[in-house]
């Protein structure tokens, strides 16, 4: 009876340790997350620059041939951000001639660029993932590509 009265205290102790923990972890949480709403991000802090030094760096660089015809206005925190799935790089220009398709309920085949090919091939750097009656999908990794045939 001893040990067994020993071994509820303990367990109560342990319990009243680990309910003041949590509530000083939630204490913790919300005054970083009141901190953090307190004050403005360093980019608000900045002063905007001068509207004419704005439109002559933008004027400059169309003049210097940069194209602005594929940007898109981001409107996150982190425009280069790594989990936003968007790529930064080049694009390499892909060019795929389809020829014919061979269709088998088990088996489909393509013929791309003069070369038959199947489900797992790879074709310039891009593995074949589906081949369907209207389409076929390929991947490289980073960009899937949908050919139509």
């Amino acid at each position: 009876m001893d040990k067994k009265r020993l071994e509820i205290i303990i367990t109560s102790v342990l319990i009243l340790v680990l309910v003041f923990a949590w509530i000083n972890s939630i204490k913790i949480f919300l005054k970083k997350k009141a901190k953090y709403k307190a004050t403005p991000p360093a980019a608000a802090q900045l002063a905007p620059l001068p509207a004419s030094l704005q439109a002559a760096s933008v004027t400059q660089e169309v003049e210097a041939g940069k194209d602005y015809s594929s940007y898109e206005e981001d409107d996150s925190d982190f425009v280069r951000s790594p989990f936003s799935g968007k790529l930064y790089g080049e694009e390499e220009p892909v060019d795929f001639k389809i020829s014919g398709l061979i269709w088998d309920e088990l088996n489909p085949q393509i013929i791309i660029n003069d070369k038959i090919s199947k489900v797992g091939d790879s074709i310039e750097g891009y593995i074949i993932e589906k081949i369907e009656k209207q389409k076929v999908t390929l991947f490289n990794g980073i960009r899937r590509i949908e050919l139509n045939i």
